[in-house]
């Protein structure tokens, strides 16, 4: 077993059962969570106004193509020790979610010419989701693209990372440079903004709602 997976281990508190003493969000988790950002049933109570601000989750979104794995051969005894319980979701199952995303119901957002060219990579870029108040990585906020990047990417990746805020009535934003096309089939519960270095190139109706 890997020296850093123990230490992760020990430097979590998993190793001494601290998910008893956690919501159930965490149980196994060995990935830091934000301390600055509201986290409910851990530095914060539940009986507060979440109309006040102080408590919005403020989100970020955003991709690395730089971030790539080029086609080799694999040795079958390397795999992670740590899949799904700390930033990266579990790979198994996010390919399992992929394989049922209907292609035509599918978005793609990066740029076909650039994904021509990486025809010999297996991965194609990383997306991450953190809160964009502290850029600290949100636990299973990342994932690994196998076609580039794609809303069915972030759906699964934010649907992930927001599931320890489903029994809570916090104001929850996402800062994404697609923002303006991927709210379209989200609820109104989440706002939405797009980045200060993107929303520069989006057309006017976008800069003037998005900004």
């Amino acid at each position: 077993m890997g020296l850093g997976y123990i230490n992760d281990k020990i430097y979590s508190g998993q190793a001494f059962g601290i998910s008893t003493h956690l919501p159930s969000f965490f149980e196994g988790s060995i990935g830091v969570i934000c301390p600055a950002c509201p986290q409910p049933g851990i530095n914060m109570v539940m009986d507060i106004s979440p109309k006040d601000h102080v408590y919005n989750i403020h989100l970020a979104a955003d991709g690395n193509i730089r971030q790539i794995l080029k086609a080799k051969k694999f040795d079958e005894k390397d795999f992670a020790l740590c899949d799904g319980v700390a930033y990266m979701v579990a790979n198994k199952e996010y390919l399992e979610y992929l394989k049922s995303v209907s292609p035509e119901s599918d978005k793609e957002v990066s740029n076909p010419l650039r994904e021509a060219r990486s025809v010999v990579l297996i991965i194609r870029g990383i997306i991450a989701l953190s809160c964009a108040c502290h850029t600290i990585a949100r636990p299973n906020g990342i994932f690994n693209m196998y076609h580039g990047e794609r809303y069915s990417n972030t759906d699964y990746a934010a649907g992930k990372t927001l599931e320890q805020f489903k029994e809570t009535s916090l104001p929850l934003e996402l800062n994404y440079n697609v923002a303006c096309k991927y709210k379209i089939n989200i609820k109104e519960h989440m706002k939405f903004y797009v980045p200060e270095m993107h929303i520069k190139v989006h057309q006017e109706s976008c800069q003037k709602q998005f900004k």
